[in-house]
């Protein structure tokens, strides 16, 4: 198991991203909210498409308010798990 917390790292997508390839996960769990849910649903599409059986899902305060909405908006996203 792996986590990386980008932000509180400093991290930018391609740092991130290159971390994730290397460590080749099979589940990524991205923690969102509202005012990040773009950028978050930009880096699961990066995810999905460098790692196409990883499975990618979301929680968080945005998911767990809006889920259909959110994976309407997500086709990168396989789940969410609601809080």
């Amino acid at each position: 198991m792996s986590l990386i917390d980008a932000p509180a790292e400093g991290l930018d997508h391609e740092t991130t991203m290159a971390r994730v390839e290397a460590f080749r996960p099979d589940v990524a769990v991205l923690d969102t909210s509202t005012p990040s849910i773009s950028n978050d649903l930009d880096f699961a599409v990066r995810i999905k498409r460098s790692l196409p059986r990883c499975s990618v899902g979301l929680v968080g305060t945005h998911p767990s308010t809006l889920p259909e909405a959110t994976l309407r908006e997500a086709l990168a996203v396989d789940w969410i798990a609601i809080s």
